[in-house]
């Protein structure tokens, strides 16, 4: 079943389901969902205050960092903006996994590619305003995208749309009736 209330500027779609499919989910999550932050701050704090991540999932589980394209090493001095884009991961196979991964015994090779202070000092991004664009992949996305899912997600009205036509059986046109939305509040729900 899906609810839809027109807001100002994004309109809101909440997808309800017995068992949902949270592979259906997988293409949006590596593109990218956008994810409220008011200010800016250490990646870290943005993993455990505003998505509730939990400190030893991150510490065990989340190898690989990247903050607006640079491979982050620590994330409690690499500092997330609005209009950031982060990507998550875990431990990726051969050389170049164990090269991007963070604190890894191969990390001075990719030097001209790490986070340093000053980098990612963007004017906005390509999202909603005061959001952050999160992209998670393999074991990472499994594992924390549905919670992130239930929470809520921002994302553009035409991959909601793609999302819907994907997740529904039946003919979805738009997700909103609201011709001027261009963002549109996702989430899916189990009973």
């Amino acid at each position: 079943m899906t609810q839809r209330t027109a807001r100002c500027q994004h309109a809101s779609v909440t997808i309800s389901s017995g068992e949902p499919r949270w592979s259906d989910f997988s293409g949006l999550l590596q593109r990218g969902v956008f994810c409220p932050i008011a200010a800016s701050c250490p990646v870290g704090d943005f993993l455990t205050g505003h998505l509730g991540i939990d400190p030893a999932y991150i510490r065990d589980r989340i190898a690989t960092v990247f903050l607006d394209g640079s491979v982050v090493d620590d994330l409690t001095t690499a500092i997330i903006r609005p209009g950031s884009t982060l990507t998550l991961s875990a431990a990726m196979p051969g050389l170049v996994g164990a090269t991007l991964r963070r604190g890894g015994f191969y990390s001075a090779m990719r030097s001209e590619i790490s986070w340093k202070a000053g980098d990612g000092e963007r004017d906005g991004g390509d999202g909603p305003p005061g959001t952050v664009r999160l992209k998670l992949f393999n074991t990472v996305l499994r594992e924390i995208g549905p919670a992130l899912l239930q929470r809520g997600v921002m994302v553009d009205r035409c991959e909601a749309t793609a999302t819907l036509r994907a997740w529904c059986a039946d003919d979805v046109d738009d997700a909103t009736d609201d011709p001027e939305a261009r963002w549109v509040s996702l989430r899916v729900t189990s009973p």
